[in-house]
């Protein structure tokens, strides 16, 4: 009878350890896909701010370069739509 539950007790420890590791990896996959996932958001993002920074430099250099009579019929336009 010892020996019977020696040998349960083997086998249930052996199979826990095997569904701990497995737990264990699922969870580092998941933690490491997780934050590739977050850090090409966050670097998503910065691209995107960078040209709507560029988008909006351009714009305002060509407003100041403007003459007056073209922003007025600039306007004008913009206005008529």
């Amino acid at each position: 009878m010892k020996a019977l539950l020696s040998m349960l007790m083997g086998r249930l420890y052996f199979y826990a350890s095997m569904l701990g590791g497995i737990g264990l990896a699922l969870a580092a996959a998941w933690f490491k896909g997780w934050q590739a996932g977050r850090d090409r958001y966050i670097a998503k993002r910065a691209a995107e701010k960078a040209r709507a920074r560029q988008a909006g430099e351009e714009i305002r250099h060509e407003v100041s370069q403007a003459s007056d009579r073209s922003l007025d019929r600039r306007l004008g336009r913009w206005m008529r739509d």
